[in-house]
C-alpha cells in the first residue's frame, strides 16, 4: 500500500518530485494550491483601506495578522470547494496530461524512425 502524504503541506518543487504521489493526485493538489494563490490575491486587495483612518493604520502588527487571517480565509475557501475554480484547472491540466501521454508513442516512433533512415 502506498503512503498518503499530507500534500496541502508540500511546496510544488516537493509536489512534482514526490513518489508517492499519482499524476492526478499532484494535479488535483497543484489546482487546489493555484486556487488558494488566487483567493490570496483577490481577498489581500478586498482588505485594502479605502479610506485611511487611525484605526486601519498599516502597522506591522497588523500586517502581520491581515496577511494570516486572510492566508486561512482563502484556505478554507479552497477547502470548501465553493467557487470550484480548482475543479476547473484540474480539469484542464489532467485534459492536457492525457494528450501528452497520447502524443509520446507518436514521437518515440518518429524518433525511431528517423534514427534507422537519416
Amino acid at each position: 500500500m502506498i503512503p498518503q502524504a499530507d500534500t496541502a503541506s508540500l511546496r510544488l518543487y516537493e509536489l512534482k518530485n514526490n513518489p508517492h504521489l499519482s499524476e492526478k493526485e499532484k494535479i488535483e493538489e497543484l489546482g487546489k494550491q493555484f486556487e488558494a494563490l488566487l483567493l490570496r490575491q483577490v481577498l489581500r486587495e478586498t482588505y485594502k483601506p479605502v479610506i485611511p483612518t487611525m484605526f486601519n493604520q498599516d502597522s506591522t502588527s497588523n500586517s502581520i495578522y491581515r496577511d494570516l487571517m486572510i492566508k486561512r480565509m482563502a484556505d478554507e475557501i479552497t477547502r470548501s470547494g465553493s467557487l470550484q475554480i480548482s475543479e476547473s484547472i484540474q480539469s484542464q491540466l489532467l485534459h492536457q496530461a492525457q494528450e501528452a501521454r497520447s502524443d509520446e508513442p507518436l514521437a518515440e516512433a518518429e524518433t525511431e524512425s528517423k534514427q534507422h533512415n537519416p
